[in-house]
């Protein structure tokens, strides 16, 4: 039979798997900002790893302070269980820091999604243009008024 994995060691594999997680952010958002799209595929899949990965820590996590009475914030409960581990002070502050990445990761993970997403919609129009939708072709002229684009519907069949 197996022993359980001692709390402070779940804690810092999730410390660890939150600092990653906040790195792989980084090099997405430098990615977008470079316009390299190419190895976002990549990027997506340990996205993906990583949080699977920290959603199973966090899952040892809040079993190890299970036993914390109903009235207790989960970062109260947190509080109490570092305290009483080894270097649990260390910890704690490490916790704290790692709360304020993961805070960080989830504006940051939006502000991506959001980049992705107004460039797949840039994608998706140039290519309704190329395949003649004259819908999609409006463009504006001098003074921002629209107008439609007269292209021939041979150039998008071509």
């Amino acid at each position: 039979m197996s022993q359980p994995i001692p709390f402070s060691n779940t804690v810092r594999a999730l410390v660890n798997a939150i600092n990653e997680f906040h790195a792989l952010l980084d090099r997405e958002a430098q990615a977008l900002a470079a316009g390299k799209l190419d190895g976002l595929t990549e990027l997506s899949r340990d996205k993906m790893q990583l949080s699977e990965q920290l959603d199973r820590l966090d899952r040892q996590r809040r079993a190890g302070i299970a036993n914390a009475t109903r009235t207790q914030t989960d970062l109260e409960a947190m509080t109490e269980a570092l305290l009483q581990c080894n270097n649990g002070t260390a910890l704690l502050q490490d916790w704290k820091a790692a709360l304020e990445k993961l805070r960080q990761c989830r504006s940051a993970n939006e502000l991506a999604g959001a980049q992705i997403h107004a460039q797949t919609r840039r994608s998706e129009r140039a290519l309704e243009i190329l395949a003649g939708d004259m819908a999609a072709a409006v463009t504006y002229g001098p003074g921002g008024a629209s107008r439609m684009a007269h292209r021939s519907k041979e150039f998008g069949l071509a």
